[in-house]
């Protein structure tokens, strides 16, 4: 089983930052369907569709956090997603009703010494071969999910990687100047970037994106 990108850009909310994104070499974008967030990537279909368009010739990735079924099929029709990223609080068994074959990515938070992420993602593995890799974020408070720009515990992250059998993107507090050390680390099968390519504003930043993919295409697997 592999994944079908090694370099992620994260939380895309205008066209000009997907094609920005896929013109850097990002092999996936990632669009937010989670209301909540300030990366959320908006309430018209029309605006999300020029969103996914201009991310052509990448992998599109929807981030959801607990949607329901029907949400996600529909953003999954309209944004015409590759993958189908969970990134809440759902069980082993949702998988059961996501509708449709996209195959899934499971967000973990690391806590701890790892073992509560080795547990989570053999129960995703063994619940659905729809189940392609987990993405391992930093840990976050209740009621947050991602994004928050913490590390990630590139330790804690290693252990978990060698303990699985399912690729891993690390994410988490990733930016130009870290990424290489990130995955000296914890040697992912992937990487996946959103503060850390952002401007003050919040939108993406094309320069940053060119240097984190670059460092990043130096050290990936």
């Amino acid at each position: 089983m592999s994944l079908p990108f090694q370099i992620k850009i994260c939380g895309v909310r205008r066209p000009e930052d997907a094609a920005a994104a896929v013109a850097a070499g990002a092999d996936a974008v990632g669009l937010n369907f989670y209301p909540q967030s300030k990366r959320y990537v908006g309430h018209f279909r029309r605006w999300i569709t020029a969103v996914a368009d201009a991310a052509h010739g990448a992998c599109r990735v929807g981030v959801f956090v607990n949607a329901t079924p029907e949400d996600i099929q529909h953003a999954a029709a309209f944004a015409r997603l590759d993958v189908i990223q969970l990134h809440g609080d759902e069980t082993p068994e949702f998988l059961a009703d996501v509708p449709g074959k996209l195959p899934i990515l499971r967000a973990i938070r690391l806590s701890g010494d790892g073992a509560a992420a080795i547990a989570e993602a053999d129960a995703f593995h063994g619940t659905s071969d729809r189940v392609i890799g987990v993405l391992l974020d930093a840990a976050a408070p209740a009621g947050e999910y991602g994004g928050t720009g913490a590390i990630a515990n590139w330790e804690v992250a290693h252990r978990v990687k060698r303990r699985i059998d399912l690729p891993v993107v690390l994410a988490g507090g990733l930016t130009p100047e870290n990424v290489a050390d990130a995955i000296a680390a914890t040697q992912p099968d992937a990487v996946d970037v959103a503060s850390g390519v952002e401007d003050a504003e919040g939108n993406k930043d094309a320069e940053l994106m060119k240097r984190f993919v670059a460092a990043s295409r130096r050290r990936i697997a």
